[in-house]
């Protein structure tokens, strides 16, 4: 059981968004009357004993208790977490007040769609996307911690940094490109290349627009120990390519030659990486 701060008789005025846009957007393309007062609000405010109704029976395995006059200092560790993350909302689960919209239906005649049945839609939506996060976060932390991520990572920041300020491939002098690699449940490292040389190998906080390869940890340890060519890992569709694609692929044949003549020697196979 957890217990939150919150008066059972108390009244949320909760609207869907769109019913928002539809009243704001025929106000200026109908008008408005000169000195109306117009509540955007819901024709029925709901009780907060139906909130916390709904949560217990969407919420499997936990229940909670709504408590108007529950003290600080008795709540547990999780009650704690719980009141100070919703801290800014605690005064909207005691209010009581409604509104009059008279003036609202009278000249819009909009109906809200507020009640129990959207307001159980709408939290199972937010449930959906939250377990779908918490779902990716596991299988993200899975992949970065598996011997293949390992070893891309020492690849990028270990292996590859000793290569920078010198040419990517003998006798190549006139490429120069600016992009990125992102490794599914990894992360994205940028490289850049200037006539030739390679000057810069850091983590990027986001993929770049202009070039970007991507893959899994695996097919990258393929190409970078020269075990595959990254043009049959990209028509394999092992390999995405965004951006520039005449570019990308243009780049993809300097990088191969890169990883023929200097291959990640340290670890072919995962099981090798410590």
């Amino acid at each position: 059981m957890i217990r939150y701060r919150g008066d059972p008789g108390g009244l949320l005025n909760l609207v869907p968004h769109s019913f928002v846009a539809e009243v704001l957007a025929r106000a200026v393309t109908e008008g408005v009357r000169p000195g109306a007062t117009y509540h955007v609000t819901a024709r029925h405010s709901i009780r907060m004993s139906d909130v916390a109704g709904l949560m217990n029976e969407e919420l499997a395995g936990l229940r909670t208790d709504l408590v108007p006059d529950l003290e600080v200092a008795t709540l547990d560790r999780y009650e704690q977490i719980l009141e100070r993350t919703f801290r800014m909302y605690a005064d909207y689960l005691f209010l009581h007040q409604e509104f009059d919209r008279a003036a609202l239906y009278r000249d819009f005649g909009i109906e809200d769609g507020a009640d129990l049945d959207w307001l159980r839609c709408t939290y199972r939506d937010h449930l959906d996307v939250w377990r779908a996060e918490r779902a990716s976060e596991r299988e993200r932390r899975r992949h970065a911690d598996s011997p293949e991520s390992r070893a891309v990572r020492t690849y990028f920041t270990e292996f590859l940094p000793t290569r920078t300020g010198s040419r990517l491939v003998p006798g190549l002098a006139t490429l120069s490109a600016r992009f990125t690699v992102t490794v599914r449940g990894l992360g994205s490292y940028l490289l850049c290349i200037e006539n030739g040389v390679l000057t810069e190998v850091a983590e990027a906080a986001e993929s770049s627009d202009e070039i970007d390869y991507e893959a899994d940890a695996a097919t990258l340890l393929e190409a970078v120990t020269a075990a595959a060519k990254p043009a049959e890992l990209f028509f394999d569709k092992r390999i995405v390519i965004r951006g520039d694609l005449f570019r990308a692929l243009s780049t993809a044949t300097a990088l191969e030659d890169f990883f023929r003549l200097f291959p990640f020697t340290s670890t072919r196979t995962p099981e090798h990486v410590a």
